[in-house]
């Protein structure tokens, strides 16, 4: 209930007699109507020294009492006037006025009772007694009084834009709009008539008419606090974060009641534009915002979280680890929070503390699929594809629609070399509508492995269409040409990827196996140079260039390079068998012999059915 709709009309009464009893009596009220309480106390001691028994003496000096708030001593010079004239309405009024404010509701309502008995035609005890049944929540006998002050002078606002307000608690913000228009037709600069519609428009739906309202009463009263406070409630609703700030931040500046809950709208508003900008990718803007919230709500655990990932959009995930770990210290319980952090772990390599903390998040909700996801891209990372696909199982039982997870789970059943698999994922992710190059790629990729070639081309073709200069689908069109038996169309695909990205190693290494199938040997040594002048510490490049000295007859040369290849990677099966041939042709047979059997128990074929 909105407090400002609610202030008590206190009687001033002029007094007949002395003149100068009169001056000073009429000069205090003027004052108190001016709101100079302590001039007004002053002329009306003065009246009184001259006029002690002066009953409507003691009621106006109370009237400034309590606009001072000094409400026991209102009420002392409301009870000596009525003990001097008991049978006078208007300090009956004025001390149920008083005793309003204190909190005494059934005090106010039984002195309103006897001032409408005294004098029925007065208006201000029925709009004061109206005040308290609309605070104790009795909305019908509120808005009976409003009524009937209205009949009894149908000039003054205060009742029109309280029996809204009455209309307004009871739900019923049709009946609420007529006595706001009337209100505001008598006094276009009625500030709290304007507000008191803004609230009705906003509770019908209405938010332009609300803002137009609220703006006129922000430019009749540009210093009341309440005024911004309430309009940045329609720009809430808009999302218009900018102005909830400019409206919030002068609700704090001209807040008099130092009232805390204005800072923490702002911190809200802070963070709420602060996430905004997230979502735009304007993460020093948001970081900004996220320390204006904190500065404003030092514990509010989701601005940490929210600044977390500010940071760790940034790569600065050192500060990201500190704001969760800040984050969880201030709500331990927050499910998002921990998976946060997890991810972080994870950009840092610290997968054991990672999948600690999606464990964590997940204890706390388990029916996230997105942990799900995230924790099986972690075990992935750590090479347990079994643990990383029952994740993904649960991730889809729990979001079954997910194209997404079924492409992550169909890159897991890629590395378990169940190429059927994730051609079942990519497919069920493409019907959910991930119709991206991604998805085609690694559909391709499989269709390749199970020698399925013209599928892979189909969808190799598929993903170059969508993004045409990407060299690595054309590496990947290349390599499905060249399984076919058509190396001219392999290499043509991997010079257009080189045209590309002249960096990229695979096109190289491929191109040069394309030459090799070719009989082109001159064009290889080429390629495969300039694969490992790209990449020095892969033993593949290695084990390419020495297979290809080997064949142009200068093992030793082979050697050197498969000696490398091994010092690489000492478990590599295929540089040993090439090595173990170059030690044959150079007649040393027993290293020859060695190296083929070592390749042999590497997993590689039987050499001997190969001599």
């Amino acid at each position: 209930m909105a407090e400002r709709f609610m202030r008590d009309l206190r009687n001033s009464v002029r007094v007949a007699g002395s003149k100068e009893v009169a001056y000073h009596n009429d000069r205090g009220n003027k004052y108190r109507e001016e709101g100079e309480y302590d001039r007004a106390l002053a002329e009306f001691d003065k009246a009184l020294g001259l006029a002690p028994s002066a009953a409507v003496i003691y009621s106006n000096r109370g009237n400034a009492h309590a606009g001072k708030g000094h409400l026991e001593r209102a009420i002392l010079d409301y009870d000596e006037a009525i003990r001097l004239e008991p049978y006078t309405a208007a300090p009956y009024s004025n001390r149920g006025a008083a005793k309003r404010e204190k909190g005494d509701l059934e005090g106010a309502l039984a002195d309103y009772e006897i001032a409408a008995q005294l004098e029925p035609h007065f208006f201000a005890t029925y709009f004061n007694r109206g005040n308290a049944y609309l605070e104790k929540e009795e909305y019908a006998l509120a808005i009976a009084d409003y009524k009937t002050a209205i009949r009894l002078n149908p000039q003054f606002t205060g009742p029109y834009i309280n029996i809204a307000s009455a209309y307004r608690a009871l739900e019923q913000y049709d009946l609420s709009i007529e006595p706001l228009d009337e209100a505001i037709r008598l006094d276009l600069r009625c500030s709290e008539a304007f507000m008191g519609r803004a609230e009705t428009h906003l509770r019908l739906g209405d938010r332009e008419c609300a803002l137009a309202d609220f703006d006129r009463a922000v430019s009749l009263e540009p210093r009341n606090a309440e005024f911004y406070y309430a309009r940045a409630k329609v720009h809430i609703l808009r999302r218009d974060y900018n102005r909830i700030i400019q409206d919030v931040e002068k609700a704090v500046r001209y807040n008099r009641r130092r009232d805390s809950s204005y800072h923490l709208t702002l911190a809200d508003a802070h963070r709420n534009r602060g996430e905004e900008y997230m979502r735009k990718g304007d993460y020093n803007r948001a970081l900004r915002d996220f320390n204006a919230a904190l500065k404003l709500s030092p514990k509010d655990a989701p601005s940490y979280h929210d600044r977390g990932g500010a940071y760790a959009q940034k790569g600065d995930v050192n500060k990201a680890l500190s704001d969760y770990n800040r984050a969880i210290r201030l709500d331990p319980n927050n499910p998002k929070t921990y998976h946060a952090r997890a991810m972080v772990y994870g950009r840092k390599q610290q997968y054991k503390r990672a999948l600690a903390d999606f464990d964590k998040s997940i204890s706390l909700n388990p029916d996230l699929p997105s942990i799900y996801e995230d924790r099986g891209i972690t075990y992935e990372l750590i090479g347990l594809a079994d643990k990383a696909i029952t994740d993904y199982d649960m991730a889809l039982k729990l979001n079954p629609e997910s194209a997404d997870c079924y492409f992550k789970r169909g890159c897991s059943y890629f590395g378990k070399k169940d190429y059927r698999k994730t051609i079942q994922d990519c497919d069920r992710a493409m019907e959910l509508g991930a119709d991206h190059k991604e998805n085609y790629s690694l559909r391709a990729g499989a269709y390749v492995e199970i020698e399925e070639y013209d599928l892979a081309i189909q969808d190799f073709d598929k993903a170059i269409e969508i993004s045409p200069k990407e060299a690595h689908f054309y590496v990947g069109r290349g390599v499905a040409y060249g399984r076919k038996g058509d190396q001219d169309t392999a290499i043509a695909n991997y010079d257009k990827a080189i045209s590309l990205d002249r960096k990229h190693v695979g096109a190289y290494v491929n191109r040069g196996v394309a030459y090799y199938q070719k009989g082109d040997y001159d064009a290889v040594m080429p390629d495969f140079d300039m694969a490992l002048k790209l990449d020095p510490n892969n033993a593949l490049n290695y084990s390419n260039r020495g297979e290809m000295f080997l064949h142009k007859g200068q093992p030793e040369r082979a050697i050197t390079d498969l000696n490398k290849a091994l010092s690489l990677n000492p478990m590599y099966a295929e540089a040993y068998k090439h090595r173990g041939n170059a030690y044959m042709e150079l007649g040393d047979r027993e290293r020859g012999m060695r190296d083929l059997a070592q390749y042999e128990r590497l997993g590689g074929e039987n050499w001997r059915s190969e001599m």
